[in-house]
């Protein structure tokens, strides 16, 4: 619901898929929606580009005040991690 997702298809015949992604902003939603995307790279084999607005940060220095929810945070680290991307 918050993802679309394609194919390319380049000159040289290879294939590769492309993700843009604009998260939801509740923290519940946000992990269900990491689930979604862990099921839809599933769904896409071979290379993935991923991008767009997570709603979500890595680190705590990425945030401007004290407001952060750490588990979203964490989920978030685990999510980049385990799909192994860049």
């Amino acid at each position: 619901t918050h993802a679309l997702t394609g194919q390319v298809h380049n000159l040289d015949g290879s294939l590769w898929w492309i993700s843009v992604v604009y998260a939801p902003q509740g923290d519940d939603q946000k992990l269900e929606f990491l689930q979604e995307l862990r099921f839809r790279r599933a769904a896409c084999p071979g290379p993935w580009m991923l991008l767009g607005d997570f709603n979500m940060i890595l680190r705590a220095s990425e945030k401007n005040n004290t407001n952060i929810n750490r588990r979203t945070m964490n989920y978030f680290r685990a999510f980049v991690d385990d799909l192994e991307l860049k």
